[in-house]
């Protein structure tokens, strides 16, 4: 018996029917239809891609995104600023704990104490200045921006 291909015209469920009753639908005929509908299917996406064009192109002016993202770097700061404050003295207090608690069962003087406890402070000092200067963030934006329109011209 000789396979053929169906027709997209002769796809009809009449036909369907009667081709189930009489047992003359193979399986590639039916796999060639379920192709045809997916190609089908992949050609008026590309279709609408092209012909709205403009909606899947990036933005035409560059200083639309610099103003957000100068608008959100202002109403971003206190939230993660927050959030950044919290994991640090999380992170605090893990780091004093594992290091005076392994301190504590080796043994110690009360100048190594001293020079850890030292150490800690300056060292927790120093980044917590690091998150309370939030003008920062603003210079190391800005001088982003200077750099890309510098490489830009």
């Amino acid at each position: 018996m000789k396979h053929s291909v169906l027709n997209v015209k002769m796809l009809t469920p009449l036909f369907l029917a009667q081709a189930k009753m009489t047992g003359k639908v193979k399986v590639d005929q039916t796999f060639t239809k379920i192709f045809n509908l997916k190609t089908s299917s992949i050609f008026k996406v590309i279709i609408l891609l092209v012909l709205f064009a403009t909606f899947s192109f990036g933005a035409e002016n560059s200083d639309d995104i610099f103003y957000f993202l100068q608008i959100g770097l202002k109403s971003w700061v206190p939230t993660i600023k927050s959030a950044c404050l919290w994991v640090f003295w999380v992170l605090v207090v893990i780091d004093i704990t594992w290091t005076f608690g392994k301190m504590a069962l080796s043994g110690f003087e009360f100048g190594e104490f001293a020079a850890t406890l030292i150490k800690k402070i300056i060292t927790i000092g120093v980044f917590l200045f690091l998150f309370n200067v939030d003008y920062w963030l603003k210079i190391l934006f800005d001088s982003f921006s200077q750099l890309a329109t510098n490489v830009s011209s």
